[in-house]
């Protein structure tokens, strides 16, 4: 197999892609009809098994835990996809795609608060590429990542890990997220080519 990168740019569709032509140099971008609900945990899963949410069991971001009686989101266990991952027999690197925890790719890097017995909420990474992201990066700009602040420093910084993963270890197979730009798309009504561009970088 030769060495394959996944890049996982949510919202970059065809007609924008024009507007990144390093992306666009690197292979051929196939459009693929997202399932529903078109959201990140969702889509993830099924590009991952092939599958329809109902046969893979990731139908939200977020659904009702019936042994605890909670509803929770944005869960991270492997377990919770009840289907093959198209990854299992490959040398893999898995940054920041969700169900990440015990999925048993190589390596992989992702977002987790730690919660401590004092109640407190360090927000943070779980690293397990043997590269000293965080030393040689500097921390993860969490609030970034998700909610109203989400934005273009996340991206930039799983970029950068993504390259570093791909040149230290050189796995067969990569799998990176890159959010901000679906975020952006949500928050503006006009998808600007400079943000189009801001991936590109």
């Amino acid at each position: 197999m030769a060495r394959v990168c996944v890049i996982n740019v949510v919202g970059l569709t065809p007609n924008l892609l024009e507007h990144a032509p390093r992306l666009s140099e690197v292979g051929i971008a196939v459009p693929w009809k997202s399932p529903l609900p078109a959201v990140t945990t969702t889509s993830q899963a099924t590009m991952l098994t092939g599958l329809a949410p109902r046969d893979h069991g990731i139908v939200g971001n977020g659904w009702y835990f019936r042994d605890t009686q909670e509803i929770r989101f944005w869960q991270q266990s492997n377990s919770l996809i009840q289907a093959d991952k198209f990854y299992d027999n490959h040398e893999t690197a898995k940054m920041f795609w969700w169900f990440n925890q015990s999925s048993g790719v190589k390596y992989s890097v992702t977002p987790k608060p730690h919660y401590g017995c004092d109640g407190s909420k360090v927000f943070d990474i779980l690293d397990f590429t043997e590269c000293q992201l965080t030393e040689k990066i500097g921390p993860f700009p969490f609030f970034s990542f998700w909610g109203p602040n989400a934005g273009l420093p996340s991206s930039q910084w799983i970029a950068e890990a993504t390259s570093r993963v791909m040149r230290e270890k050189k796995p067969k197979l990569t799998l990176a997220y890159l959010p901000h730009l679906d975020y952006d798309f949500q928050r503006y009504t006009e998808h600007e080519p400079a943000r189009v561009k801001e991936v590109d970088d």
